[in-house]
C-alpha cells in the first residue's frame, strides 16, 4: 500500500508490558497542535447516530446497518482508503466528523469517527472528552491523549462478536487508567472503523458472489482460468484457492468468536496494490498483469478469475494516478505500446464521464 494509515488493518503487535504505565497526567489540553480546529457543538444532527448493542449485537441487520451508514458518511465527505480515493472523491465537504453512540445495558459510550479515512479520533465516556494525538483535529474541550499514535498494542480486538464489544464499553465506563482505555478503545476501532472501511470485503466473505465489474471489462476474458504458476513453480490447488473462501455462503455468525483467516488479513492490507494488478490488466486490453510468482502463492491466486472475484467489491480506486504510473512503466513491457496507453486513456475518461464509481 502507498502510505499506510496509522492503524492497520490488522495487528501484529502485543501488549509492551515493559512501558511504564500511564495516568491522569498523560492526559494533557491540546495548546499549539497543528490540527484542524473543531467545536463538537457544531456537529450536524444528521451526523449523529445511536447503536444498542445486545447479546445478539443489538441484530445482525442493525449492525450492518449502521457500518453502511458510516460508510455513506465518509463516501459524502470524499473518503479515502488507504490512500486510494473513490472516483467521487470531494475534499472538505462538510463537518469532518461523525458520531456513533454505543449503548449497552444502562451505560453509553460516543465515538467520533474522521469522515476521511473512517477512523476513531476521539471518545466520550464519563463526561469526559479524549481525542488522539495525531488525529488531524483539534477539538475544543478534548483533552489530548499524547504519545499515543495509533498502533494496536494489545489483542483485544481480536476476536469480533457482542461480548468483547459489552465488555469494552463498561472498561471505558470504569477508571482504569489509560492503558486500559486504549485497550478497550482497540474493539472499537475494529468493529466500527475497520468494519465499516472493509464492510465490502466483509460482505464477500460472507455471501456468494456475483462479481459486479466495469462496462469497460469483457464478461470475462478467456485466459482468467489459466492456471497462474506460483513461487518454484507452486501450483495453487481447488481447496487453497482464495476464490474458495470468497464464494463461500454466509451469511457470517456475529454471534461467535471468529478469528479472521491469516489469508484475509493479507487481503486487507494488499488490497491496493491488487486492485492496481487488476485494473492495468483489464485497461490494458489483458496485455499486462503485473503479478510476481510470490504474490500468486502469497495471496492464493489460482487464476486471474480469482483476483477479479476478490476485487469485485473495492470501494474505488484512482484510475488517474495509474494512468501517470504507467506512462512511466509502459515502455518496460514489449507488447504494451503507445496505441494501447491512448486506448487505455480513452478508458478512463469514458469513465470519468460517466461518472462510473466502482463500489459494491
Amino acid at each position: 500500500m502507498v502510505k499506510k494509515n496509522k492503524r492497520p488493518s490488522s495487528s501484529t503487535g502485543s501488549p509492551n508490558s515493559s512501558k511504564k504505565r500511564r495516568t491522569s497526567k498523560d492526559y494533557v489540553e491540546p495548546q499549539g497542535v497543528q490540527a484542524i480546529p473543531l467545536n463538537y457543538e457544531d456537529m450536524p444532527l444528521d451526523h449523529k447516530r445511536k447503536f444498542f448493542v445486545n447479546h445478539d449485537m443489538g441484530s445482525q441487520n442493525k449492525y450492518i446497518e449502521m457500518l453502511c451508514w458510516i460508510r455513506h458518511m465518509g463516501f459524502q465527505g470524499g473518503t479515502v482508503f488507504e490512500d486510494v480515493p473513490n472516483l467521487n472523491y470531494v475534499e472538505g465537504k462538510g463537518y469532518p466528523l461523525v458520531e456513533v453512540e454505543v449503548l449497552c445495558d444502562d451505560h453509553s459510550v460516543k465515538f467520533l469517527i474522521s469522515k476521511k479515512n473512517l477512523y476513531v479520533v476521539a471518545w466520550i465516556a464519563r463526561n469526559k472528552n479524549f481525542q488522539f494525538d495525531q488525529c488531524g483535529f483539534l477539538i475544543r474541550g478534548f483533552s489530548l491523549l499524547s504519545g499515543w499514535y495509533g498502533n494496536y498494542t494489545s489483542k483485544a480486538w481480536e476476536y469480533v462478536g457482542p461480548k468483547p464489544m459489552r465488555k469494552a464499553l463498561k472498561s471505558l465506563i470504569k477508571d482504569n487508567g489509560i492503558d486500559s482505555c486504549i485497550e478497550a478503545c482497540e474493539v472499537f476501532f475494529v468493529h466500527l472503523s475497520e468494519a465499516a472501511r472493509f464492510y465490502p470485503i466483509q460482505a464477500l466473505v460472507s455471501s456468494t458472489l456475483t462479481p459486479i465489474v466495469g462496462s469497460f471489462i469483457s464478461p470475462t476474458y478467456s485466459d482468467e482460468l489459466d492456471v497462474l504458476e506460483g513461487e518454484n513453480g507452486e501450483t495453487i490447488t481447488d481447496n487453497n484457492d482464495v476464490f474458495t473462501l470468497v464464494k463461500a455462503a454466509g451469511p457470517i455468525d456475529l454471534k461467535a468468536r471468529v478469528k479472521t483467516p491469516d489469508v484475509v488479513e493479507h487481503l486487507l492490507k494488499n488490497y491496493s496494490n491488487l486492485s492496481k494488478c487488476w485494473y492495468v490488466y483489464a485497461l490494458s486490453g489483458k496485455k499486462v498483469f503485473r503479478m510476481s510468482q510470490s504474490d500468486v502463492s502469497y495471496f492464493h491466486m489460482k487464476t486471474r478469475k480469482s483476483l477479479r472475484c476478490t476485487l469485485a467489491v473495492l470501494c474505488g480506486v484512482n484510475l488517474n494516478k495509474i494512468l501517470k504510473e504507467w506512462k512511466k512503466l509502459a515502455g518496460r513491457f514489449p507488447n504494451f505500446n503507445r496505441e494501447d496507453y491512448e486506448l487505455m486513456s480513452r478508458r478512463v475518461r469514458e469513465l470519468q464521464e460517466e461518472e462510473k464509481v466502482f463500489v459494491n
